[in-house]
């Protein structure tokens, strides 16, 4: 049985089909733990007078489906720095169990650069982190992605993008090598041997714990370096990549529309966004989640999975 608060519709929990797609119910099951964390979500933002808005596909499948799109399955909100700080401030005390508020500073060793809220009676692993067996909270989550100025000068933004990129890559090897060490299959063996070796050096000569949280502290001191500047645009932290950067003028105010049940805002420059993100966003393509896989289970914790 599902641990959520949220009252689902009559028959939401049911297999059906969208857009010539079958939404399994174990899916369906999925979307209802992450609507209930949004809704979670929305009513701390409301209750502290916080702005935000869905973005990525969650905003594509609001404008184009009026909820999920049907072979989506995550969920995804940008704020202002400014309120994504706020809420981290008040998060830990306004969420009880099973909602957990996930940074860096709640859970050692995630080290995300956004932050997550989940369902810690649920689970939610990444594929490429399951067989890691990493010890941080892993229930089914929500994303949450502060946004940050960027430099309106394109040599200066690609320069600050670069190095936000090559920290990110230096605490997420430094971060890994913390866990049992899985090299994957190369048709190179040579460069495989060579890999594994550099591995075994870096896990067992160097403090790899303290040059991840290194990277991972001036990393995030990094992405905030220009928000005291007045610039035109920003950008989804942590992802430092020119498709989810967003004008600030197409953000400037808030359109509320129908998501599955829920009522949830949207940038009113949602069109511009979505141009920029997604090309011709009203051609239907059939795909998945923006994350590659996640090994879900919307009934058992993710500790069960980490024995």
């Amino acid at each position: 049985m599902l641990n959520i608060k949220l009252q689902l519709p009559e028959h939401f929990l049911d297999e059906e089909v969208r857009c010539d797609y079958t939404i399994s119910h174990k899916m369906k099951e999925i979307w209802a733990v992450e609507l209930d964390l949004l809704n979670e979500f929305m009513n701390v933002c409301k209750k502290h007078d916080l702005k935000f808005f869905v973005a990525g596909g969650t905003l594509l499948g609001t404008i184009r489906h009026k909820g999920y799109i049907p072979w989506d399955d995550d969920v995804d909100v940008m704020m202002f720095r400014d309120d994504f700080e706020k809420l981290n401030k008040i998060a830990p005390k306004e969420f009880k169990n099973p909602y957990f508020w996930q940074t860096e500073e709640t859970d050692k060793g995630s080290m995300r650069g956004h932050a997550q809220l989940r369902n810690s009676s649920t689970t939610g692993i990444l594929k490429g982190e399951y067989s890691y067996k990493m010890s941080f909270n892993q229930g089914i989550f929500i994303d949450i992605f502060p946004l940050d100025n960027i430099p309106d000068d394109d040599k200066k933004k690609d320069s600050f993008f670069c190095e936000c990129q090559s920290l990110n890559i230096k605490k997420t090897f430094f971060n890994y090598l913390q866990y049992p060490i899985h090299v994957s299959f190369r048709r190179n063996l040579i460069l495989l041997a060579y890999g594994a070796l550099k591995c075994y050096f870096l896990k067992h000569f160097t403090n790899h714990a303290k040059i991840a949280e290194n990277a991972f502290n001036k990393w995030m001191q990094e992405a905030i370096k220009y928000d005291d500047v007045n610039t035109k645009k920003l950008v989804m932290c942590p992802l430092f990549e020119d498709r989810w950067i967003h004008s600030r003028k197409d953000l400037q105010s808030t359109i509320y529309m129908p998501f599955e049940m829920l009522e949830v805002p949207v940038p009113s420059g949602y069109e511009n966004i979505l141009n920029h993100v997604y090309g011709n966003w009203k051609k239907f393509v059939k795909g998945t989640s923006e994350h590659g896989g996640v090994v879900f289970d919307p009934e058992k914790p993710y500790t069960e999975y980490l024995k």
